[in-house]
């Protein structure tokens, strides 16, 4: 079973199209850890985050990480 952690960190390589093989998966580790605490460890608020900062790169044609969730986390409550 996965952890919150790697499911958060999956999610995220999920919607860029990365394979977790291709990647040092340690290095997402802490961002997602660290949005996990922001999320008040709640899995599913974390993954709308990643969405929504997924659907702002879409639309601008900007790549993000998930340290990107938080620089821009107080416009994602808009």
């Amino acid at each position: 079973m996965e952890t919150k952690i790697q499911q958060v960190i999956n999610h995220f390589l999920e919607l860029n199209d990365l394979d977790w093989r291709e990647v040092n998966y340690r290095r997402y580790c802490k961002p997602a850890k660290q949005l996990l605490v922001l999320c008040d460890d709640n899995i599913e608020k974390s993954k709308e985050a990643i969405n929504k900062i997924h659907n702002w790169s879409k639309e601008t044609g900007l790549s993000y990480s998930i340290e990107t969730i938080f620089k821009r986390w107080y416009e994602l409550a808009k």
